[in-house]
């Protein structure tokens, strides 16, 4: 029984022979095999960071603050606990100075100079990571 081989591209479909019409096809299913098998494993392709990049511009950003936060959670390991509850209570909980150093029973102007100090020693663990 003769048929009549076609592959659809750009809209229309083109006669071709068996052999190039089983090529096309197996290639085709291919390559859904394997992005639905990378979907599956949580991959994805070059071709889609492309697609995101140009879909999203806060794509970069977002790798950005993400590597920020892990040099940053990596720099606060190196504190000792008392400066990393200051930088907790100052920067997460967001206490005004002057209430936390009533709470401390600190002058103002000593929290001030060791938040500067903290905040010193901070930048000093960023700049090696």
């Amino acid at each position: 029984m003769d048929r009549d081989y076609a592959v659809y591209i750009s809209g229309e479909f083109v006669p071709v022979t068996e052999e190039v019409y089983r090529a096309y096809y197996s290639e085709k299913r291919r390559e859904k095999t394997l992005t639905e098998k990378d979907a599956r494993h949580g991959l994805m392709s070059f071709e889609n960071l492309d697609a995101v990049a140009s879909d999203d511009p806060g794509v970069e950003d977002h790798i950005i603050a993400n590597e920020t936060r892990e040099r940053l959670a990596a720099a606060l390991t190196r504190l000792n606990e008392t400066e990393r509850e200051l930088i907790h209570a100052l920067f997460f909980m967001n206490l005004p100075l002057a209430e936390l150093a009533r709470d401390l029973g600190i002058p103002r102007k000593t929290l001030e100079y060791r938040r500067d100090k903290v905040l010193a020693k901070l930048r000093k663990f960023l700049s090696l990571f």
